[in-house]
């Protein structure tokens, strides 16, 4: 997992959560009053976009995820957006 997450420029911990996401929900404490939403959470890090390589169109894709119902981390939307990317073949 090391030599990966060099090649992916990630960190172990990044590729870990990637590859497991429920683990997310036990190693980070939920928030209890976040006044932010997760697509405005998301839609604000920049360096999450960035480190995912997130486009234009999949931004505008995963604000329709968003209006369809409340997500639960900014991180769920990387595992929907990976999910969607697997679908297509990209």
């Amino acid at each position: 997992m090391r030599r990966l997450a060099e090649v992916l420029g990630l960190e172990q911990r990044e590729i870990y959560l990637l590859a497991n996401p429920r683990a997310v929900a036990l190693l980070e404490p939920k928030e209890v009053s976040s006044r932010q939403s997760a697509w405005e959470q998301f839609r604000q890090d920049k360096r999450l976009q960035r480190l995912h390589n997130v486009t234009a169109d999949e931004m505008e894709m995963l604000a329709c995820v968003a209006r369809m119902g409340e997500i639960e981390s900014p991180r769920a939307f990387v595992y929907i957006l990976n999910a969607v990317r697997y679908a297509l073949g990209r």
